[in-house]
């Protein structure tokens, strides 16, 4: 199992400019040597993996998403946002 933090939460720095969280794990499965995974996510999370099932079909293998909600907040950061404000 890997738990992966997302820019501004945790101890994740946000970086400069805008961002998407969905972009920034597409990204960073190659660096896990993942082609597909098994994704989990939870509240905000939910929404970042369905976002991310959407786009990236082919590396999606299970979908678990609790606690989602059927309206999410757009996942691409464009502007400083407070992570509270989640």
């Amino acid at each position: 199992m890997i738990v992966y933090d997302l820019r501004r939460f945790g101890n994740t720095k946000a970086g400069e400019g805008p961002f998407s969280f969905v972009t920034d794990f597409h990204d960073f499965m190659p660096h896990l040597g993942l082609k597909s995974a098994y994704l989990l996510g939870l509240g905000l999370d939910g929404c970042i993996v369905r976002r991310f099932a959407f786009r990236y079909p082919e590396r999606v293998d299970a979908l678990l998403m609790v606690g989602a909600g059927g309206f999410c907040i757009d996942v691409e950061v464009t502007e400083d946002v407070d992570p509270g404000s989640f």
